[in-house]
């Protein structure tokens, strides 16, 4: 049995940016989140992580939740204790905190379906700002196939996906399919209600449209 000790941290700074996100994460999911709202714990190195999680985890995955808490290292430790590279400043820091206060909204939409894999991942880069720090694809050709599986690709094109599915048909769409994955029990049934809900099949070549 692990036994670990947690300190509240003062932090106005850290406060205000995430009471910021709720606001602006109640407005893109259309929820009045009020109550059993996130909590933030910062840990130090991956094999806290690991005890955590009784499970160890890859080298390259810094940040997760678990209900409505979310984990995430501590940015001095990131270029250290992973493969990614040393965060540069405080507004990349914050956009990973984001990104995992986005998954807590998914799962209250999804009713805790967190498949498929790129779109979970995907939304969660769009809405906290990460594409800033990424290189912009040429094409698409690997996200679909992240559906019951994970891994660092589905980090490659998710958010890029995901951005043209909100900047050219809206936020409605997307909502309505997340919705709908409670009832959602394969990737058969998913590529289904993306076509019922979008018009077109989902496929690369849709997707690599000017």
């Amino acid at each position: 049995m692990n036994i670990f000790s947690i300190s509240e941290t003062e932090d106005n700074a850290l406060s205000d940016f995430l009471e910021k996100t709720m606001s602006e994460l109640n407005s893109f999911f259309e929820i009045n989140w009020k109550f059993n709202r996130p909590r933030v714990c910062i840990y130090n190195n991956r094999k806290t992580a690991d005890s955590l999680r009784e499970e160890k985890r890859e080298p390259w995955q810094i940040g997760w939740i678990e209900g409505n808490n979310v984990f995430v290292m501590a940015r001095e430790k990131i270029g250290i204790e992973s493969p990614h590279k040393k965060i540069q400043d405080d507004k990349e820091y914050l956009s990973l905190l984001k990104h995992e206060v986005v998954h807590c909204f998914f799962n209250i939409l999804s009713k805790r379906k967190y498949k498929p894999d790129w779109l979970w991942e995907g939304i969660a880069i769009y809405l906290s700002g990460q594409l800033e720090h990424k290189k912009p694809i040429e094409k698409f050709d690997n996200f679909i196939k992240f559906y019951d599986k994970t891994g660092e690709e589905v980090y490659k094109e998710s958010g890029f996906a995901v951005k043209f599915l909100i900047e050219k048909f809206g936020k409605e769409r997307i909502l309505r399919l997340i919705k709908a994955l409670s009832n959602i029990g394969n990737s058969e049934e998913f590529i289904e209600k993306f076509k019922d809900i979008y018009g077109f099949e989902l496929s690369y070549g849709n997707f690599n449209i000017d």
